[in-house]
């Protein structure tokens, strides 16, 4: 890969669709990866680069950047932040073989946050999702 890894001091977002929100609290589902669609990392915004091109990182800019991307971004739905560092942590304690997760940018264009978590597949999906969402530091409204 050669997109950059995302320094573990940093944070990202996932935005987490009403469907896989229970009340306030983004769900396990909103963090697997969807096989039919042939994914092979999670869809993350990276904040600290939002900071610097949009000079904030609030909820705001967050749902900014994805409706620039075409995304659908409802009331109903969360963004779930998280530190790279601690999510990283958090998982490699508790997955066989101590695997580190790998936190990219990958953006569509130049002034674009759009990244991705790496390094887990489609067979663990569902046990990943579930310790990605016990890891979550923030959660905003759109």
């Amino acid at each position: 890969m050669s997109n950059p890894s995302i320094p573990d001091t940093n944070h990202i977002s996932r935005y987490c669709r009403p469907s896989k929100v229970d009340g306030e609290t983004p769900q396990p589902p909103a963090f697997q990866l969807r096989e039919e669609k042939g994914e092979d990392y999670l869809s993350v915004d990276w904040l600290e680069f939002l900071k610097e091109f949009k000079g904030g990182c609030d909820a705001a800019a967050i749902t900014e950047a994805l409706r620039k991307r075409g995304l659908k971004v409802s009331k109903g739905g969360r963004h779930a932040v998280f530190n790279v560092g601690d999510l990283r942590s958090y998982v490699k304690k508790r997955v066989p073989k101590k695997r580190m997760l790998d936190v990219r940018h990958v953006p569509r264009h130049e002034e674009d946050s759009h990244s991705g978590v790496y390094n887990y597949n489609h067979e663990e999906s569902n046990f990943i999702a579930v310790l990605i969402s016990q890891a979550i530091k923030e959660v905003l409204k759109p």
